[in-house]
């Protein structure tokens, strides 16, 4: 679901992990693989992503000699450029003196000229190909250059400009560079044309604090941040240029009085266009295909643009309306995306506005009606809305987006009969209250219907199903109504303090697989007849209470305690949650026994939790570890179970005090018992068989070990090195790999 995510992950893998299809095999290249894989594990290879391209060879095997247009060119591979025109000995000056590839004096009509030369990054890949700075008062041309696989600081380029005016850069290759293939610092009145800046780990061209320049006709694409940037620099024009497959297309970022016209971007997971903190740009002709534009900063930035209706999403019209009542479809004829700033009393229905950046976009505005919409497979956001009051979404399709329906600083609202499915979130609220969410549907997103900092909002007869994370969050949130809501194979996550998470209005109407939800507040002495044939169980501040063989699976958590105190857990079976069987956090002396809780992420999980008795309980099979303490003191361990879990049997971070003894933790992926940072406990008695290793302590002091089987505390069951997996074997593969089919490559 987070498709920038996984784009972006799979340009690293692809490019990483790259195999040179003309290696021949032979006996001598596998012996040699081999033995640097059983020589290198100990060691637990480190990969630099970031400068995957930086010692890439292969990104030189490109026809040079075809991009250069004048009758010789110098190949100045490990010889980069650097004129520092307020320092003699590396002024222009002593450039032309010295160089054959430089010639000009630096005035309008004879500009100092830089062409038809390579420069690649083998013997000096940190720093700029070329590097000009300080140069304000001559002129010069860069023309007809290669520079390629260069770079190391987040400020190197192929190119880099720095207090330079004047300059012009016309025809040149900056590509495969570490950093930025263009980069233009404290830099005015340059003109770029022309130009290639493609497939750079950075961005393909940045301005920084640069004013004036002209860039016109460029191409930068596959560049694996924005294609174009600039930040702190006005009065730009930048047009007629190809963006195509970046991470971002044009980005600026605090800029003002920029000119983008006629750009052609395809973005198909990040932002086509983005004005953040910016003010009065103007954007004109510009085509924006599977992206679009994103505006954010103060109310004044936001309806200071101009921007007109000649900007093309996915061949639609881009509408973008400030300070406007009574808008209604005539003024939203075949729209692309729809951005309102300030505008009021308007209509939005029956549009398709999908394969944007932000499908319908509301900024500071009261009382509108959208409805109807399908806003689908949009980057960020399918609908929304920002500072904004009274207005009614309902009926539209919000599928396939990044956040289906965001609402931001907004109150007030009414979502209703909305479809927000297969997002990764649904319905997301930050700082947003007194909403009113009604029978949504928001199926299979990552997150369902996720509150954050947000109160009184009434969330009623939503469904929330096969969510992958959780149906309903209500996150550091006080005070919300939830009721007549239907969750299926995921349940209700709550955080934050006491006093939020005691707050809530939640009754038993609330289904999670068809059960009922139950939530309890200061309550004591609850006992069967309060949980009966429960989904999900949530106590807060809850004591001297019974909670006992109940079925609790395929919720978000099972059965979850907070701030609660002397219960009784017994007897229950939780398995497949998506988070934990049972939670216990800022609760003591509760007693947690015979219970089974398998196949969850974590089995059993006490944070900040203490003098608890934990004993009798089956927890295997768990994605994590099957029983887990995290700062939780003097609680006792006895006669667990957990086994084959994927990593940890039994775990405690940061957990002092605490006695392990006679459990069962075997065959689990790594550790049968792991102690990070955690001091004075004792582990005794227990069986641990079959583990990756038996036990393991990280940073602790003073824990006692005895009669644990055959397991002696530093000996491994089955030697394996300490965070081996598949990732890693299959990176050190490929490095070596890579590396002898340089070698063969070479001879």
């Amino acid at each position: 679901m987070n498709k920038k995510l996984y784009y972006r992950c799979d340009r690293i893998f692809r490019t990483t992990f790259f195999f040179n299809d003309k290696m021949k095999s032979n006996t001598k290249t596998i012996a040699l693989i081999l033995l640097i894989l059983i020589f290198a594990f100990p060691i637990h290879i480190a990969v630099n992503f970031c400068h995957f391209g930086a010692y890439n060879k292969e990104n030189l095997d490109v026809d040079i000699e075809s991009d250069l247009k004048g009758a010789e060119y110098w190949d100045l591979t490990g010889a980069p450029i650097f004129i520092d025109d307020s320092n003699p000995n590396y002024d222009w000056s002593k450039m032309v003196s010295e160089n054959d590839w430089c010639k000009g004096d630096g005035s309008w009509s004879n500009p100092y000229i830089i062409e038809n030369i390579t420069i690649g990054g083998f013997g000096a890949p940190v720093g700029s190909g070329i590097h000009v700075k300080n140069s304000q008062t001559k002129y010069f041309i860069i023309q007809n250059v290669t520079v390629l696989n260069k770079g190391g600081d987040y400020q190197d380029a192929g190119i880099k400009l720095e207090n330079v005016n004047n300059g012009t850069l016309l025809n040149n290759t900056f590509s495969n560079n570490s950093i930025n293939g263009i980069y233009l610092q404290n830099s005015n009145n340059n003109s770029l044309s022309g130009n290639t800046a493609n497939e750079n780990f950075g961005a393909g061209i940045c301005l920084q604090n640069s004013n004036n320049n002209s860039l016109s006709g460029n191409t930068a694409n596959e560049n694996f941040e924005a294609g174009i940037c600039l930040k702190n620099s006005n009065n730009n024009n930048i047009s007629g240029n190809n963006v195509n497959d970046n991470g971002d297309g044009i980005i600026l970022r605090y800029c003002n009085t920029n000119t983008l016209s006629e750009n052609t971007v395809l973005c198909k997971f990040g932002d086509g266009i983005y004005l953040r903190d910016s003010n009065a740009n103007t954007l004109s002709g510009n085509s924006m295909n599977e992206c679009g534009l994103r505006l954010s900063g103060s109310f004044e930035d936001l309806h200071s643009h101009d921007i007109d209706i000649t900007n093309l999403v996915n061949g639609k019209p881009l509408y973008y309306y400030t300070n406007e009542v009574d808008l209604d479809s005539s003024n939203f004829t075949n729209a692309g995306q729809v951005i309102l700033v300030n505008c009021s009393d308007s209509v939005i229905s029956n549009l398709n506005t999908s394969y944007s950046n932000n499908g319908i976009s509301l900024y500071y505005c009261n009382n509108n009606n959208i409805s109807e919409n399908t806003v689908n497979d949009n980057n960020w956001v399918g609908i929304y809305l920002f500072y904004s009051i009274t207005n009614n979404i309902s009926g539209n399709a919000a599928n396939e987006n990044w956040y289906g329906i965001y609402l931001e600083d907004s109150y007030n609202n009414t979502l209703w009969g909305n479809a927000a499915n297969n997002n990764f979130y649904g319905i997301y609220f930050e700082k947003s209250n007194i909403n009113t969410l009604s029978e949504n549907t928001v199926n299979n997103n990552y997150y369902g219907i996720h509150l954050e900092d947000s109160n009184s909002n009434n969330l009623l007869g939503n469904t929330a199903n096969y969510n992958s994370w959780e149906g309903i969050y209500l996150g550091e949130s006080y005070a919300n109504t939830l009721s007549g809501n239907s969750m299926s194979e995921c349940g209700v996550g709550l955080s934050g303090s006491y006093e939020l998470l005691c707050s809530h209005h939640i009754d038993t109407t609330n289904l999670v697989n068809g059960k009922p939800f139950y939530y309890y507040a200061n309550e004591v002495d609850l006992g069967s007849s309060n949980f009966t044939n429960a989904g999900q169980v949530i106590l807060v501040n809850c004591n001297d209470s019974v909670i006992s063989n109940l079925i609790t699976s395929y919720s978000t958590i099972g059965i979850s305690l907070y701030y609660c105190n002397n219960n009784n857990i017994s007897g229950n079976a939780l398995s497949h949650n998506i988070w934990v069987g049972i939670y216990l956090i800022y609760s003591n002396n509760n007693s947690i026994s015979g219970n089974t809780a398998n196949y969850n992420y974590r089995g059993i999980d006490l944070r900040y939790s203490n003098t608890n008795t934990i004993s009798g309980n089956t927890a295997n099979q768990n994605t994590l570890n099957g029983i887990q303490l995290y700062r939780s003191d003097y609680n006792t361990l006895s006669g667990n179970n957990a086994n084959y879990n994927n990593d940890r049997g039994i775990s405690l971070g940061n957990s002092n005090n605490n006695d392990i003894l006679g459990n069962t933790a075997n065959h689990n992926f790594y550790y049968g018992i792991a102690l990070y940072d955690s001091n004075k406990n004792l582990i005794s008695g227990n069986t641990l068989i079959g583990n990756g290793e038996c036990i393991i302590e990280d940073n602790c002091q003073g824990n006692s070990f005895s009669d644990n089987g055959t397991c002696t505390y530093g000996q491994s069951d089955i030697p394996i090195i300490p965070g081996y997996n598949l990732f890693f074997l299959f990176s050190i593969l490929s490095v070596a790999v890579i590396l002898v089919s340089k070698r063969l490559k070479k001879s």
